[in-house]
């Protein structure tokens, strides 16, 4: 409670005791005040088996909202935090429309633009919204190709919920969709067993921050660390390599070497005097 009044928020402990008892009701939480006043705080004490979306999101609410704060109301002179503008918001007016398509499994009809191209409309099925580098994408079934693909919020122009319904497949499942994807999904390609060597120094950080969850750790080679990752080489994985620098090397298989020699080779002469 203290910690609140520092922020300067008017909180009683009424109105705190009040909003615990609706987490514990909604959300499953069993929550409990430790401490005797004025140093008295409340713990979660048991979490539900299966965290919601939203209590997630009350788990960095209150980090966020600080971090908000001190980002507009810090001292001009001296801000301790700094938040990133490159959000992009061009398109989040149909998120509302969407959520309604997947909740009624009713299928849309989309008008999309890709960039540098002309706009085409789609019929399809909408499967899950999802956040990826400061933009949404809608995941959605092509009802002409049968194929999932991703498409960017902003590069939606129109959205119009049909009376038409689907039905969501078993492979439909996020996890299982995405368990071997980096950034978005791509149905075109399989998954591969992936190694790359990362020179020691680097090594660290990607222990600590790893390219994909199935990273492993296979042993020391050069110098260096191999680790293994088993995803699709889409774009979102070369970009992630690519961002590495030399730090990085690619191993096997051969298919991906290859591409990754392509990319290489298109850069370098971009640059050629």
């Amino acid at each position: 409670m203290n910690f609140l009044h520092s922020l300067g928020e008017g909180v009683d402990e009424r109105t705190v005791q009040r909003d615990i008892r609706t987490i514990e009701n909604e959300l499953d939480y069993v929550i409990e005040r430790k401490g005797s006043h004025p140093n008295r705080w409340y713990e979660i004490v048991e979490e539900p088996e299966e965290k919601t979306l939203v209590s997630r999101y009350l788990e960095h609410a209150g980090l966020a909202e600080m971090l908000q704060k001190e980002a507009a109301y810090g001292k001009k002179d001296r801000k301790a935090v700094f938040l990133d503008d490159t959000q992009i918001t061009h398109g989040l007016e149909h998120i509302s429309s969407i959520l309604s398509a997947i909740r009624s499994t009713r299928k849309l009809e989309i008008e999309h633009q890709k960039f540098g191209a002309d706009a085409t409309t789609r019929k399809v099925s909408p499967l899950f919204l999802k956040q990826f580098k400061h933009r949404w994408y809608l995941t959605a079934r092509e009802e002409q190709t049968g194929n999932v693909k991703s498409f960017g919020l902003d590069r939606i122009l129109r959205v119009i919920v049909l009376n038409d319904a689907f039905k969501f497949r078993k492979e439909d499942d996020h996890d299982a969709m995405f368990s071997h994807v980096i950034g978005l999904y791509d149905n075109e390609e399989e998954p591969q067993q992936i190694r790359f060597w990362s020179e020691m120094n680097h090594a660290g950080y990607l222990r600590s921050v790893k390219i994909h969850h199935s990273q492993t750790e296979i042993g020391e080679l050069d110098g260096g660390i191999v680790f293994e990752v088993d995803v699709v080489p889409n774009y979102e994985f070369f970009q992630q390599m690519l961002m590495m620098e030399a730090k990085v090397k690619i191993l096997s298989p051969e298919s991906v070497i290859d591409r990754m020699r392509g990319m290489l080779s298109g850069i370098q002469n971009l640059y050629q005097p």
